[in-house]
């Protein structure tokens, strides 16, 4: 039985992510050694395409950094103004 590989444009796609992230991902000092044998480059139309093994995508999906989204009502802004212009 082989191993089961993805592209990084696929991997991206399948995770609602940026290709760039991904490869940022990849390069962090921490992931890039522990990637080391889990990524295979195969020419594809004349150019280098990277693929991911089983252990590399889960090594990615769990070491994801979700950066959650920081999320103001305008209210909150008008109110915070105010705060501030009383605070003054």
């Amino acid at each position: 039985m082989g191993e089961t590989y993805i592209s990084v444009k696929d991997y991206a796609a399948k995770t609602n992510r940026s290709i760039q992230g991904v490869y940022q991902q990849m390069k962090r000092e921490k992931n890039a050694e522990q990637l080391k044998g889990h990524i295979i480059i195969k020419q594809v139309n004349n150019r280098d395409v990277k693929y991911l093994d089983e252990y590399a995508v889960k090594l990615l999906s769990q070491n994801r950094n979700n950066v959650p989204a920081v999320v103001l009502n305008i209210e909150d802004k008008e109110k915070i103004k105010m705060l501030e212009s009383e605070n003054k």
